[in-house]
């Protein structure tokens, strides 16, 4: 590309910078041995160096008790902390260190009087031993503020998840006093086995606050006593979006509850995910016809699948939707049989929601709709549950990738060549194709082979329909432009989210850039901005690394 052509995209986007003010000091996935306090000292060195930082991420490395002391003494200097992102910060350390580390980076914050804003502390085995160390600090005004609290895959069990409810009860009591009630709006505690004695006392919490928008609590052994319970507070939270509650045991009893109490109020309800609950077809029946009594104007996708439902619930459950703006329904593994399954996609592609509905691949082909195999009995009267459970997923639609992206999503993607297909209409709009593209890069992990090459697939997929055969120079700057603006480099027109984690597009943007769809007129721009300084970059390690190479060597 001649330079005037770079000039003339510089001078397009000159005094432009990454959206929002953060100041973000990042070691992600670094994986730094941090046992001693001399170990510690790059991160101490950096968090010297920018006084005012609002974000630390120390996500992906390995903590012990001396370096956690000296980093908690360190952030005694930086008040203006609002995000702590700590996932995956003690692998390989013993459950007595994890009380201590968390107790060191805790009264750091609460002697520099942060208010936090964000707390992610998930993929920390650390179960009720390790919120002893959080307690005390949920509970203080360091915490009054905070919006975000994802605690996934800690292994709370019900004592952590009273614990944590009591925390949290008495941050809502005391910040309530200053006339500022804790407000989380978003709450991810999924496979944490909080069970009914877990959630029903976060239920407690949940009413107080009422400021629930987003929650995820998936794979907690919860059955229909705390689903219940779940159930009468999100009624008290109406501006709920998003409700995953996958792979609890919900039981009809669950399932009549949430229809009865929760979803008449929830009327900005965007994603319902009670897949793998078994709700049973009277559980079905009721879901649907809360969906269909509510207006719903919102609601985009729902998951119902692997929750033995039988043609006639599966039958409710489409009827309640047709008239809602669905772009995802998933019905699989259920038991409508071959006919019924033949059956639910007629009406929807009589209907013209042919799309909506996600192939059904899994359905277990009862011909009555009956169980007819050896039952499992449950002592309580509520959940006489029947079957041989539920059947694993072998393989994924890419329509369901683009909406939940996950490593073992991605690594069993059928046909993921189709990626451009299940794009629609909007498959030519530059920036709609590269947002989705990155949402799925975003799990690409450079130690997971498959998922690399299904990813790859997907962008070859994107790029080629993009590019074309004979795409003219202007459009390929802005294919490139979407793409800097994508990964947080540069700023656009439009307000748009942009991406957690860009480590996993850039590993995909190394093998794009080497395919011949690929304009080698773009390379320069790619590389003039790929080096400039920038925090979001630096968090990338090794990938941002071999990108440039592959670009230097193009």
């Amino acid at each position: 590309m001649a330079s005037k052509d770079i000039d003339k995209l510089t001078q397009k986007l000159a005094g432009t910078t990454v959206e929002g003010s953060e100041i973000t000091v990042s070691f992600y996935k670094r994986q730094m041995k941090l046992d001693t306090e001399d170990s510690a000292e790059e991160i101490l060195n950096e968090l010297n160096k920018n006084p005012d930082v609002t974000v630390l991420n120390l996500e992906g490395n390995t903590m012990g008790i001396p370096a956690a002391k000296v980093i908690g003494k360190q952030l005694e200097k930086h008040p203006k902390l609002e995000r702590l992102l700590a996932a995956d910060m003690f692998t390989g350390r013993l459950k007595s260190e994890i009380p201590e580390c968390l107790i060191a980076l805790a009264d750091g914050m609460t002697k520099a009087g942060v208010k936090l804003t964000e707390l992610d502390l998930s993929d920390n085995a650390f179960g009720p031993n390790g919120m002893k160390g959080l307690v005390k600090f949920l509970s203080s005004e360091s915490c009054y503020s905070l919006k975000v609290l994802k605690l996934h895959n800690n292994g709370l069990g019900p004592t952590g998840g009273k614990m944590l409810a009591s925390a949290l009860n008495n941050c809502y009591q005391a910040s309530k006093a200053t006339g500022k009630p804790l407000s989380i709006t978003t709450f991810i505690s999924g496979r944490g086995r909080l069970e009914n004695e877990g959630s029903k006392a976060l239920s407690k919490v949940f009413t107080e606050m009422k400021s629930l928008e987003h929650v995820e609590m998936p794979q907690n052994g919860i059955n229909f006593e705390g689903i219940s319970a779940l159930a009468e507070a999100f009624s008290h939270n109406t501006n709920l979006r998003y409700l995953n509650l996958n792979d609890n045991t919900f039981t009809e009893v669950g399932a009549q509850a949430m229809a009865k109490y929760a979803l008449p109020k929830l009327k900005n309800l965007e994603v319902l995910n009670f897949g793998d609950c078994l709700i049973r077809s009277g559980g079905g029946k009721a879901i649907a016809s809360a969906l269909r009594e509510g207006k719903f104007e919102k609601l985009k996708t729902v998951h119902l699948s692997y929750d033995e439902l039988d043609l006639a619930a599966g039958i409710a459950v489409i009827s309640a939707i047709l008239n809602k703006d669905l772009d995802h329904l998933d019905l699989d593994g259920n038991m409508f049989g071959e006919k019924g399954c033949d059956k639910l996609q007629e009406i929807m592609t009589k209907a013209n929601k042919g799309d909506v509905l996600v192939p059904f691949d899994n359905d277990e082909d009862r011909s009555d709709g009956e169980d007819d195999c050896e039952s499992e009995k449950v002592n309580d009267p509520n959940l006489q549950v029947t079957g041989t459970g539920l059947t694993p997923r072998s393989s994924y639609e890419v329509k369901d990738i683009l909406l939940f992206p996950s490593p073992t999503k991605l690594k069993n993607a059928k046909a993921p060549e189709v990626f451009v297909k299940e794009l629609g209409e909007k498959k030519n709009d530059i920036n709609y194709a590269i947002k989705h593209l990155v949402n799925v890069c975003s799990i690409v992990d450079s130690t997971d082979e498959s998922v690399t090459k299904n990813a790859n697939i997907c962008a070859d997929e994107i790029f080629k329909s993009l590019f074309g055969d004979a795409s003219s120079n202007e459009k390929n700057i802005e294919i490139t432009s979407s793409i800097l603006i994508h990964l947080g480099l540069l700023k656009g027109e439009e307000k748009i989210q942009l991406p957690r984690e860009i480590s996993g597009f850039l590993i995909v943007l190394e093998h794009v850039i080497k395919q011949k769809y690929f304009p080698r007129s773009c390379l320069q721009i790619l590389q003039v901005f790929l080096t400039r300084p920038n925090k979001k970059l630096d968090s990338t390690g090794n990938a941002r690394h071999k990108l440039l190479q592959t670009l230097y060597n193009l």
